[in-house]
């Protein structure tokens, strides 16, 4: 083991130039490759195509990929192309039977990166998810920033970025494909009069599909779907409509604004949590 180590460290030195012509071969060859879809991506053709295909996500999600699969694939032939440098002059035979703990121990480890890339495959080709859209995976929800073969990019509402390996991801909800729901759930107490409350909805939910800034992004209009539950209280009313992906949040907000704003016009009592504190004197 001695002697093999020696003639390593003798040809290292000998073989330094082709080592470092190699690593600079693949690192310009690298960003000439991703230069060259860069330029892609900025040419008429490109943005022709984005504009008539539907799978626009999936087609920025492809590029991505690509760009990160090229440089993975000039890595390991430069890895090779360095052993084949280093190793010429020796029997790779001798070599690889010293190292054949080390690479079953790798082997064990490579288990993973395995598991994770096979998955990503599977993630390009099914396409559940693409970049931009917004998804749950486990516990956590937010906009997909980035697609590899072995990871997912999501970052969530507060802006933290989590990075889930791909063989992690077991159940995805894509909330943004093709449509999204607006489900608002609005208590009101039992003495009020429904049928005040039911016009007032939906002539919110008129209100907001016919406004310039939200009606493009509606597809049904937005409605009250009746009384789904029984509170302590207060009786569940739910208003729902279909929109465009992503667009439900926006609208649920302004939604709430004008109901708050239209309640206090008409003395309509929306509950809010009350709570008792009794002192008792000995």
């Amino acid at each position: 083991m001695n002697e093999i180590l020696q003639k390593l460290n003798l040809i290292l030195h000998e073989k330094v130039m082709s080592i470092l012509i190699i690593i600079i071969g693949a690192f310009l060859f690298t960003l000439l490759v991703r230069f060259v879809i860069n330029q892609l991506t900025k040419s008429r053709l490109y943005k022709n195509l984005m504009e008539r295909t539907k799978a626009k996500k999936r087609l920025g999600t492809i590029i991505m990929i690509s760009k990160n699969a090229i440089t993975a694939l000039v890595i390991i032939i430069s890895i090779f192309l360095i052993f084949d440098e280093i190793f010429k002059p020796i029997q790779l035979t001798t070599v690889l039977a010293s190292a054949g703990i080390i690479g079953v121990i790798l082997g064990f480890g490579a288990q993973t990166l395995i598991k994770d890339i096979i998955n990503g495959i599977f993630i390009i080709f099914e396409n559940p998810y693409g970049i931009g859209d917004s998804i749950k995976v486990g516990n956590i929800i937010g906009k997909v920033e980035n697609v590899t073969l072995r990871t997912t990019s999501i970052r969530d509402l507060n802006g933290n970025i989590h990075f889930i390996p791909n063989g992690e991801i077991k159940i995805v909800s894509n909330r943004s494909r093709q449509w999204s729901r607006m489900i608002l759930d609005i208590s009101v107490p039992y003495n009020e009069d429904l049928k005040k409350v039911f016009n007032l909805l939906n002539e919110i939910g008129k209100e907001i599909s016919e406004d310039n800034d939200y009606k493009n992004y509606i597809i049904t209009p937005i409605k009250v779907l009746g009384v789904t539950e029984f509170g302590e209280s207060s009786a569940i009313i739910r208003v729902w409509g279909k929109v465009k992906p992503g667009k439900n949040y926006p609208i649920n907000r302004e939604f709430r604004k004008r109901l708050i704003e239209k309640a206090g016009q008409l003395d309509l009592k929306i509950p809010y949590p009350k709570q008792a504190i009794i002192l008792k004197q000995e």
